[in-house]
């Protein structure tokens, strides 16, 4: 996946050569460690459309990455991944329209929960496992039953810091 504006129907065409000849350099990549993204567009002045997008994020049989790999089986990386995104999309619905409005100083009205750094809820934990995702993405227990389900910890005001799910409520 790629935030490219330019068309990458190549590859689901299967034209391999098309294919190749799009960049994986970009950082927006899921070559590169993009596992999703969530934005809204405005069809019309009156409607708005929110949206979250996860990447099929597993290891290849090249041995690279493709998305965010933090699992040992692709659904639990795409779970987490979506987890994180629809907890972004909560706290910072507006943020495509921030960046629509570039160094505008209108732009931070669109701003939801951000960090002092920009990162939003999602991402500031992410920087602070660095190459050890395992401290922020988890496997824990679902409140009723014995199984359990892949999501990221995401940052808490609280613990000023990421924070898994807790027995009671902050006071």
């Amino acid at each position: 996946m790629t935030t490219d504006e330019d068309p990458t129907a190549a590859i689901s065409v299967g034209n391999a050569a098309a294919a190749a000849a799009i960049p994986v350099e970009d950082e927006a990549s899921s070559l590169r460690g993009l596992g999703g993204y969530h934005g809204s567009i405005h069809p019309t002045s009156k409607v708005t459309i929110y949206y979250a997008i996860g990447v099929f994020s597993e290891t290849r049989p090249s041995g690279s990455d493709n998305g965010i790999v933090a699992f040992d089986q692709p659904w639990k990386n795409i779970v987490a991944t979506l987890y994180h995104e629809l907890n972004e999309a909560r706290t910072d619905p507006d943020v495509e329209d921030a960046i629509r409005a570039g160094s505008s100083p209108n732009a931070v009205k669109f701003l939801g929960w951000t960090s002092a750094q920009g990162e939003e809820c999602g991402d500031f934990p992410i920087t602070e496992a660095g190459a050890n995702l395992s401290r922020v993405m988890k496997e824990v227990n679902l409140t009723i039953g014995t199984r359990t389900v892949p999501i990221q910890f995401q940052y808490s005001n609280a613990v000023a810091g990421p924070e898994g799910p807790i027995q009671a409520p902050h006071v």
